[in-house]
């Protein structure tokens, strides 16, 4: 026993343990100036929204959105007056048609209308020889019969013509030349394919291009059957693109009145203010009225305390609170403990965790060391 001791006081020694006044432990470490920064604080508010739900979405054009245009009249295409991926508006020229027997109507016209003035003419002669005793009553009647005739005719082809006209012929540039037209868009939309060539003849029954109606397109959910009891009558969402962009607001314009037997979900189609662009993806929040009583936090604002989670107020103990939603970017909770909790009330939204670190340890505010 008494080796075992000597070997420790050398080994004291070595360490420089029998110098007089050297201190065989370090002393303590001040923590001064090494304190965190002080909680910030903000104010809870009354949620009137949250979200029921988030649903993988995309960007859909509905069937009656792809439209296939054909002229109003029977013609031949001079020119394309639109290219593949143009937008059009009503009124705006898609083409330059032809068509022959227009030409032939507008000249039958001019004829008819010289004739009638020709025979209206004659007719006031024969009247005033008539009244001079020059003609006889028989011959004047026949003239009568026969400007009338010519204005029949004149009348109908005038008829005809302006029929057509109000259908697009003869409207805008190029409509001067002889059985030429302009061919004027029905609808607004962006052109997504010409159907014939130059050159070629086209119908009214005959599809001759095809204009997409963007403006149409609508964010496409699949809502699960278990979820169509807590969705309002008039929904609303939130159109998050995938990989970015702006966040649209939607409301729904369209349901599929039947369930897909497979999936057991139901189309919801939305639309929104701003133009979609179809075939983008993302993911559709859907918006509803919030829980009563329903207060908005920042989730940082949030943390747990013996399997509870709590919000610290700026006075007083932690409050035990229950989550009854979220919002885009809130959680909603409610108290646990009723009258401790209301809106306008400053809870610590920074610093939870040293705030926590004090209530678990028991420090006050001043955080004084034990």
């Amino acid at each position: 026993m008494m080796r075992f001791w000597s070997l420790g006081v050398l080994a004291l020694a070595a360490c420089g343990g029998g110098e007089e006044g050297a201190p065989l432990h370090p002393g303590p470490v001040s923590i001064a100036g090494t304190r965190p920064a002080e909680p910030r604080y903000a104010a809870l508010t009354s949620a009137s929204e949250a979200v029921l739900g988030v649903l993988p979405a995309e960007v859909v054009l509905p069937p009656e959105a792809v439209m296939s245009l054909s002229p109003p009249l029977a013609g031949r295409i001079v020119t394309w007056r639109v290219a593949v991926g143009d937008e059009v508006a009503p009124e705006t020229p898609l083409a330059t048609m032809a068509t022959p027997d227009l030409a032939d109507l507008a000249a039958a016209l001019a004829e008819a209308e010289r004739v009638s003035v020709a025979r209206e003419r004659a007719l006031v002669v024969e009247r005033e020889a008539m009244r001079q005793g020059l003609a006889a009553a028989t011959e004047v009647q026949a003239l009568e019969v026969q400007a009338a005739e010519a204005r029949a005719r004149r009348d109908a082809l005038r008829a005809q013509l302006a029929t057509r006209r109000a259908l697009g012929a003869g409207k805008g540039e190029g409509a001067e030349a002889a059985g030429a037209w302009a061919w004027l868009s029905p609808v607004r939309g962006v052109v997504q394919r010409l159907e014939l060539p130059v050159g070629a003849s086209a119908r009214p029954e005959e599809a001759a291009l095809v204009v997409i109606a963007v403006d149409a397109a609508r964010v496409r959910a699949h809502v699960p059957e278990r979820w169509l009891a807590r969705l309002p009558a008039e929904a609303r969402g939130r159109f998050v693109p995938t990989g970015g962009g702006a966040v649209l607001e939607v409301t729904l314009v369209h349901r599929s009145p039947t369930l897909d037997a497979t999936s057991r979900t139901q189309i919801h189609d939305f639309a929104g203010d701003a133009r979609l662009e179809p075939g983008r993806s993302g993911r559709l929040e859907l918006v509803g009225p919030a829980p009563a009583g329903a207060l908005a936090v920042p989730p940082e604002a949030l943390t747990r305390l013996e399997g509870v989670e709590v919000l610290f107020p700026e006075r007083g103990d932690p409050i035990a609170v229950e989550r009854v939603g979220r919002t885009a970017d809130r959680v909603l909770v409610r108290s646990r403990e009723p009258g401790r909790l209301e809106p306008g009330a400053q809870v610590a939204v920074d610093g939870v965790f040293l705030l926590k670190s004090r209530h678990v340890l028991g420090l006050d505010d001043a955080g004084d060391a034990p």
